[in-house]
């Protein structure tokens, strides 16, 4: 990425009252990453989600938290929500301690649609 300034970064952490985007953490501004909505190779290829878009502007930035972003990596957002989606499948499948737990009723899997927090102010 670009260096953003000072003023660009400031306004992309303010943009949802210092809280991830995605999961709706608090995020403290100097922890938070400034995030490509849309990814940065899409406009190294020229793809369409590129039109009339600027790669470094302010509506292509949203604050993320470390986590959120390097698991969002170069997701698309409903690729991102489909990787999401996955979880409680490999988990199961992959993971011992977590279908001992749930065999102890220790926690409780729900299917819920993948919602963003920056998305419940569209």
């Amino acid at each position: 990425m670009a260096n953003l300034t000072k003023e660009i970064r400031q306004q992309v952490h303010a943009k949802y009252g210092g809280k991830c985007a995605y999961c709706g953490e608090d995020v403290l501004y100097k922890d938070f990453q400034a995030d490509h909505i849309v990814p940065k190779y899409h406009f190294e290829l020229n793809l369409p989600s590129t039109i009339g878009l600027e790669r470094d502007s302010l509506d292509n930035l949203i604050p993320s938290c470390r986590v959120c972003n390097k698991r969002k990596d170069t997701f698309t957002i409903e690729d991102f929500r489909k990787e999401i989606e996955m979880q409680i499948f490999r988990l199961n499948k992959y993971n011992s301690s977590y279908r001992f737990a749930k065999k102890y009723n220790l926690l409780e899997e729900k299917e819920k649609p993948i919602v963003f927090y920056f998305e419940k102010f569209l």
